[in-house]
């Protein structure tokens, strides 16, 4: 499983490997916008660069499936680019052009909450997700969502649902998908793509 503290493959905003390869850039979004073009700006969440822009040029035929992906582009959300290659835009602006969907993948938490997820998702927890004070000698059941949640009960699974683990079940999912990608980055010959 990679790791987001990966240099090797997270790179920063304008850097790729010199030797060819996969990479992957990761920014934190600031500002959506689909007036003309589907376009975001965002974050290195690597370094300090701020201002980034992510625009999409699309075909019209990938239109519905693109409205799902952009309905996740909110201010806070991390975006993972793939073999993302700088762009220099006809305004001035520099940032990275994608003609696709599958080159990209948006996360519905910020990076720096990924880092923490990331630590759960390597080592789960072997109490009740929900802190309750329940009974330490039952057995826990995992989430069938994002298999890291632990519950000792459907009541604490339901209440844990309701405080904020919606959201961090689809984050979980969504980065154990990056970071599940290992394979894929050590094969610089085969396409490589979200799904």
């Amino acid at each position: 499983m990679l790791s987001l503290k990966d240099s090797a493959v997270f790179f920063q905003a304008g850097d790729f490997p010199m030797d060819g390869g996969h990479w992957c850039f990761v920014g934190e979004i600031t500002s959506a916008d689909f007036f003309i073009r589907p376009r975001v700006i965002v974050s290195d969440a690597k370094s300090d660069q701020t201002g980034i822009v992510v625009m999409w040029y699309l075909d019209r035929d990938l239109r519905r499936e693109a409205e799902k992906l952009f309905d996740q582009c909110e201010v806070g959300h991390t975006i993972f680019i793939l073999d993302a290659a700088p762009h220099g835009f006809l305004d001035g602006t520099s940032g990275y052009r994608l003609e696709g969907l599958t080159e990209a993948k948006i996360v519905p938490a910020s990076y720096s909450k990924l880092l923490k997820l990331e630590k759960d998702l390597r080592s789960p927890s072997t109490t009740c997700s929900n802190n309750c004070t329940g009974d330490s000698t039952k057995s826990l059941r995992k989430c069938s969502g994002c298999k890291v949640a632990t519950y000792d009960s459907e009541v604490c699974q339901a209440e844990h649902w309701k405080n904020g683990h919606k959201m961090d079940c689809r984050a979980y999912q969504d980065l154990r998908q990056v970071l599940e990608m290992e394979d894929k980055f050590e094969n610089p010959r085969e396409a490589i793509a979200f799904h």
